[in-house]
């Protein structure tokens, strides 16, 4: 009984968080990485997109071959307002979608941009 009242707390604090579009703790299933070919066009770039999305810096996935070690994660998946923010910037980056979950030991990854 204390588990199932404990699951039901658990969805509702889940439901609640989304309909706020808050940021909560349950990871997706995508994550966004935007890649440079240098550390200025990523501190650049961070400056940027700080603004307008919650970003970190992150070492470039072993996935990923680029000139540069470090990447943007972005912490938010909303993957049509980075792709709009893109598009109308002139930030030189290459989008990536990236899954959480190894297959064969590596994260599956796509080109976006």
């Amino acid at each position: 009984v204390i588990l199932l009242q404990i699951t039901q707390i658990m969805i509702e604090w889940y439901q609640g968080q989304k309909k706020k579009g808050g940021i909560y703790m349950l990871s997706p299933k995508d994550y966004y990485i935007l890649a440079f070919d240098t550390t200025d066009s990523v501190m650049a770039a961070e400056a940027c997109l700080k603004e307008h999305f919650h970003i970190t810096i992150m070492p470039v996935p072993r996935e990923i071959s680029t000139g540069c070690g470090l990447a943007i994660r972005f912490l938010d998946p909303d993957e049509a307002a980075i792709l709009a923010f893109l598009n109308s910037s002139s930030l030189d980056g290459t989008l990536y979608r990236m899954n959480t979950q190894k297959i064969g030991g590596r994260h599956p990854i796509e080109r976006i941009r």
